[in-house]
């Protein structure tokens, strides 16, 4: 498998190129670019199986790189230093990416995903327009949930509750839900700034602004606009009070 990496930054570069010649068997790095033009002329020439590419670059970014290959037949590792509300989008609507400095592992399971994922260019095209909406538009962020054959685009401020359940989480809004592989100890890191949400219980993650009410009995429970009752945990119950409190 051919691998060209594109990066403007040569110690990532090297750093990159380093691991996948050391760890990963079956793949050689065959081209390298500092940019966008010779990103093109290298992919052009070389023609990759894959290509590990930088987002911001000085002659332009990764997304202007791939509008030049409408039709191409190459698959992408994202690689960014860029750290903000971009990642968040990345780990839930992750294809493959890279947060430098990359690690090994991360160099090896990136490769893996290409080979193994079966419909991995319609999933590409859906992380470019998330990704790049995201980047453009921080106050609308949106959520592509990648199952096994299809891929569920979800807006966060739409999203009523998060329940895990055994190695999935299900995604609740008020007309429909949607099952993620990723764990809920990763959506509560993702949602982290998003102060309407708060984590109730080992299993449940929920958006305040969708509490229909909160049992006055013992407090011990939350209903939901979509009419679920959900369980406060002891450990969690008195950091949900000290919220409710706060909006009173």
């Amino acid at each position: 498998m051919r691998i060209v990496i594109i990066d403007d930054e040569e110690q990532a570069r090297n750093q990159l190129q380093k691991i996948i010649t050391n760890y990963c068997k079956g793949v050689a790095v065959v081209g390298e670019a500092r940019g966008v033009r010779e990103g093109y002329q290298v992919i052009q020439s070389q023609q990759p199986d894959i290509v590990f590419v930088d987002i911001l670059m000085p002659d332009g970014t990764g997304f202007d790189l791939l509008e030049q290959f409408p039709d191409r037949n190459f698959d992408v590792v994202f690689a960014t230093g860029f750290n903000q509300f971009a990642i968040q989008a990345f780990k839930v609507s992750a294809i493959d990416y890279l947060c430098k400095p990359v690690l090994i592992n991360d160099v090896i399971n990136a490769i893996q995903k290409v080979i193994e994922r079966p419909f991995r260019r319609n999933d590409l095209k859906v992380l470019e327009e998330n990704l790049s909406h995201n980047l453009s538009n921080p106050d609308q962020e949106t959520l592509a949930v990648i199952g096994r054959f299809k891929i569920d685009l979800i807006e966060i401020n739409n999203v009523v509750r998060l329940h895990s359940e055994k190695k999935y989480v299900d995604i609740y809004t008020l007309d429909k839900k949607v099952t993620s592989p990723k764990a809920l100890k990763e959506y509560e890191s993702i949602l982290k700034n998003k102060l309407q949400f708060i984590r109730v219980h080992q299993s449940h993650i929920i958006n305040m602004k969708f509490i229909d009410h909160v049992d006055r009995k013992d407090g011990s429970y939350i209903v939901m606009k979509d009419q679920s009752t959900i369980p406060i945990s002891r450990s969690f119950k008195e950091k949900f009070m000290n919220y409710l409190r706060e909006m009173a």
